[in-house]
């Protein structure tokens, strides 16, 4: 498994995992799709993809991957890799599954230095409202580990934190962690830093706005 170059990122919009891939600057541009998506192998790229510096593809599928959250799978982390050929190689590094590590991953991931990945689930994890999580590679392979719980404003939490997320994450050069909230805690929406510490991480809202609407039923697979 390649690891990302330093500093080299790239952000891609959704749709499809499909590229434009051009040859010599008077050829016409060719279409190609590289993965197609459906069940053991993810359902439904929602968030786009991340490139490294070595070319390599980072995404996430909030469904597939198994047979939990319903039957609909809840979801992966995946790698697209070139290969010679013009042929692509696709892992799935992490499956979520029901429980404490979350489940279904809209949002884009992100990448730091040392190649590893950054990301939230819309559900589960401690309260049931989804994580922020890392990724980390090694010998055998990926390392899940939740960085924070989100949690709404009702319950026995007593959060009001917003709740889970559908967006991805950023990263600063200091390891903070910034992302969107759609709904929870009383508010239609929100942005928060997540900051890393000697206790763990620390979430900050940045801003709330008052709630003036209610939020939409999350979409599920037909």
């Amino acid at each position: 498994m390649t690891r990302p170059a330093r500093n080299s990122r790239l952000a891609l919009p959704p749709i499809l995992l499909a590229f434009i891939l051009c040859g010599a600057a008077t050829a016409a541009p060719r279409y190609k799709i590289l993965q197609n998506f459906r069940g053991p192998n993810g359902d439904r790229d929602w968030g786009g993809v991340i490139l490294d510096g070595r070319g390599n593809v980072f995404g996430a599928t909030p469904f597939g991957g198994g047979s939990g959250c319903y039957g609909y799978g809840c979801g992966l982390v995946f790698e697209l890799a070139p290969r010679p050929g013009g042929r692509w190689q696709f892992a799935a590094l992490y499956k979520f599954g029901s429980g404490e590590n979350g489940a279904t991953p809209y949002g884009r991931p992100t990448l730091d230095a040392a190649g590893n990945i950054y990301g939230t689930t819309q559900q589960d994890g401690l309260y049931h409202d989804g994580t922020a999580f890392e990724l980390t590679p090694g010998p055998g392979g990926w390392t899940e580990t939740t960085l924070f719980n989100f949690c709404p404003k009702m319950g026995e939490s007593g959060c009001e934190d917003g709740g889970g997320t559908q967006a991805g994450l950023l990263r600063d050069t200091k390891g903070n962690l910034y992302g969107t909230k759609q709904g929870g805690g009383g508010y239609p929406g929100n942005v928060f830093a997540l900051t890393p510490g000697a206790d763990g991480w620390t979430e900050t809202m940045l801003t709330n706005s008052p709630a003036t609407t209610a939020t939409a039923p999350l979409p599920m697979p037909d």
